[in-house]
């Protein structure tokens, strides 16, 4: 048994520039072919000759391109738009219309190769200890194409060429073969296909992405890659109050004075809507937003926003003391939120919502960062029942943020959280009412990333609430493991295959993943494989995140750090 190889004449054809576009032609000395058969005495020939001959021996055929001058073209464009393999065939019999597969090998091999050797040495891959040339061939990377007599054939292989020039794959050729793995001398089927004339063409295209290009390649930007909503897929929001500490504390997000970011806690400033007294012209609502945006903060919940109507309904005088009483304090705060976002995307804004149709202007613009759907029923005393919601107009709230397409980044703010002598009388909120309405939200709009907890003095039982968003948010999620890269990995390539394994409790799907490099989602696919360009990152040290979301829409977070570093060509 042996590897029967030619090596063709050189020639490499360049297309004139489109654009940044390149089309290369390699054929001739650019590629390598070679026969390899279980039986000896094959002769030479510039075929690649692919014999079946039941119970006497098979043949595969072995090619591989030279990628030296294609690879330093690479250097200047984004991808490989296309990648077509060009052969002739010839069909002398193939009586059972078998299909030629070509696909990626996976490990490097010699003239010396043999069926079970890729050098006369060196064993090709082994299943039960039994090595076989065919289990050098990387499945995945598979097409499959049907034969005629005589034709010329393209093959599209876009995705192994890429995975050569940018994702890191060592170019050790392709595998040709007609028919399943083959063992000893079998029945697996009579042909005689002859191949020749290999030609591979490559189109580059694209301005290889820099890091400039970061804003113009972000879907959304967060402070941190250490905060949530990166880290942590769901936000656990406190308002007016100090998280306690006890064993299941799930409270990730709070207002400045009390929140730790070093332990994972997104700090917002509080800041007065529309109504702030202290602010009269739009001119100073827009510089208030733009110097808190610069001011090195990590974001800001936005309290009291206003509005005439909520959900079309005008407000009443006794649902409001606080009613806005000019337009130009709603639209001053309007424009200062656009205009902190501007000034530093990765600004955190969260708002407190009643349902103000007033809000639109920033939710056609996909803002703000967090609608706070204000939802308590249960009230200090202190204030009239008035101004409070119950849960049947709370859930109305909720449907008008869906139709808004605002539900993936609405909150319900419940509470309030007191102790029983501070409610009013007959209007004592309960740990079995919280359950019972955690669960209907997460049953209605699970779309949700989250809840909110209008805090007070009652810490038992926000502690007991918190047990509980623990039950119904962070229980029920997917696991989820970055598979690739691994862990600290040192990522050389200008493309990187990343993957995930996750899998639903109870069955459930996954139906999304959502990618992150540092502070910014860069990504959202339906299959838990992604390639990440490092080009669009300065080389260092960085964080990649990986949310699953499944199809009730429980999330879990991963996070892997990676060092990216740049090779000279």
């Amino acid at each position: 048994m042996r590897l029967l190889w030619h090596v063709f004449t050189l020639a490499l054809v360049s297309s004139p520039m489109r654009g940044n576009a390149v089309t290369v032609t390699l054929k001739d000395r650019d590629v390598v072919v070679a026969t390899v058969a279980t039986w000896a005495g094959t002769s030479l020939s510039p075929e690649c000759s692919l014999l079946g001959k039941p119970f006497v021996g098979y043949s595969r055929g072995l090619a591989r391109f030279n990628l030296d001058g294609l690879d330093r073209l690479a250097v200047a464009h984004e991808k490989v738009e296309r990648a077509v393999l060009h052969l002739r065939v010839e069909t002398q019999s193939n009586a059972q219309a078998r299909p030629l597969d070509i696909g990626a090998v996976t490990v490097p091999w010699t003239a010396a190769a043999t069926w079970a050797t890729t050098d006369g040495k060196t064993r090709w891959p082994s299943r039960k200890q039994h090595a076989n040339i065919d289990f050098a061939l990387d499945q995945q990377t598979v097409v499959t194409t049907e034969l005629a007599d005589q034709q010329t054939v393209e093959i599209e292989i876009t995705d192994i060429v890429d995975a050569w020039l940018y994702r890191g794959h060592r170019n050790d050729g392709l595998l040709l073969r007609i028919g399943g793995t083959i063992f000893g001398r079998p029945n697996a089927g009579a042909w005689d296909v002859k191949v020749s004339e290999l030609t591979l063409t490559v189109e580059l295209t694209g301005r290889p992405p820099t890091p400039a290009d970061q804003l113009a390649r972000t879907l959304r930007t967060y402070p941190s890659a250490l905060l949530p909503p990166v880290r942590s897929p769901y936000y656990f929001h406190l308002f007016n109050g100090r998280a306690t500490e006890h064993s299941q504390r799930l409270i990730n997000s709070l207002d400045a004075k009390h929140a730790r970011p070093e332990r994972g806690e997104l700090a917002l400033g509080w800041f007065y809507g529309p109504n702030n007294p202290y602010l009269n012209t739009a001119r100073e609502f827009v510089d208030s937003y733009s110097k808190a945006a610069m001011a090195g903060g990590l974001g800001i919940h936005v309290d009291e926003w206003q509005g005439a109507t909520r959900n079309r309904v005008p407000v009443g005088d006794g649902e409001d003391p606080n009613r806005l009483k000019t337009e130009e304090k709603l639209t001053g705060s309007i424009d200062g939120i656009l205009a902190a976002k501007k000034l530093n995307p990765a600004f955190f804004i969260a708002v407190y919502w009643r349902g103000e149709d007033s809000i639109l202007p920033l939710t056609k613009q996909g803002l703000p960062d967090l609608l706070i759907s204000e939802a308590q029923e249960y009230l200090h005393k202190k204030f009239p029942l008035s101004i409070g919601i119950n849960q049947q107009g709370v859930l109305r709230r909720l449907a008008y943020a869906k139709e808004l397409g605002m539900i993936e980044r609405t909150i319900p703010l419940i509470g309030m959280f007191e102790t029983v002598e501070n409610y009013h009388p007959g209007k004592v909120l309960t740990l079995a009412q919280v359950d019972h309405w955690i669960e209907v939200y997460r049953q209605q709009y699970p779309e949700m990333p989250g809840i909110a907890l209008y805090g007070g003095r009652g810490d038992e039982l926000l502690r007991q609430t918190e047990a509980l968003c623990w039950k119904h948010y962070v229980a029920p999620a997917p696991d989820l493991k970055v598979e690739k890269p691994a862990f600290g990995s040192v990522l050389r390539q200008p493309r990187v295959e990343c993957h995930v394994a996750a899998t639903g409790k109870d069955g459930r799907a996954i139906r999304r993943y959502d990618w992150f490099v540092d502070n910014r989602l860069v990504a959202q696919t339906p299959d838990a494989a992604w390639v990440w360009d490092t080009r669009d990152v300065e080389p260092g040290h960085h964080l990649l995140t990986v949310q699953a979301v499944d199809m009730a829409w429980n999330r879990r977070a991963a996070q892997v750090p990676v060092q990216v570093v740049r090779n000279a060509r």
